[in-house]
């Protein structure tokens, strides 16, 4: 995909600018954030609630790593929502379980950007600053009730 085709697509899917070297870490990342190394020959391998939501708390855990702590706060805020968004759809693509992917998709969609900074801003009386931040910092942790219900404990 060209430089162009990725900035047209970043920014039609969050109508944000952003520089080059963000978009490029953003194709970079969403392209690099796999849920699992085993090869998919085309095809989703399908594993257990358990299972999938292992492998989704372990690459979460790893967002920042992805990230260039020199670009600014809304940019890296943005790539760390991207990619786990991304590790979200690929964990509900592996769930063998498709009525409790069902409900996790109606009960915990995947939201935009400015949705989620909207949301968070009026939840919980943060400025637009303080949202940035704490969307850059969550988009590594799990919920941890989700985590519950397949069997895995608090990390």
């Amino acid at each position: 995909m060209s430089r162009a085709d990725q900035t047209a697509l970043i920014g039609q899917a969050t109508n944000k600018t952003l520089s080059d070297q963000s978009v490029g870490e953003l194709a970079r990342l969403v392209e690099g954030v796999r849920l699992t190394d085993e090869p998919d020959y085309g095809m989703v391998k399908k594993f257990s609630n358990e299972e999938v939501r292992r492998m989704y708390v372990d690459q979460v855990s790893k967002i920042h790593e992805s990230i260039d702590p020199s670009l600014p706060l809304e940019e890296r805020a943005l790539l760390a929502f991207e990619a786990r968004n991304s590790l979200r759809t690929q964990a509900r693509d592996h769930m063998a379980d498709t009525k409790t992917r069902k409900i996790l998709d109606e009960n915990k969609p995947n939201l935009s950007f400015d949705d989620l900074l909207k949301s968070k801003m009026e939840r919980k009386g943060l400025t637009r600053e303080e949202t940035l931040q704490d969307i850059y910092i969550t988009a590594t942790t799990t919920n941890q009730n989700v985590n519950s219900m397949f069997g895995i404990g608090v990390k």
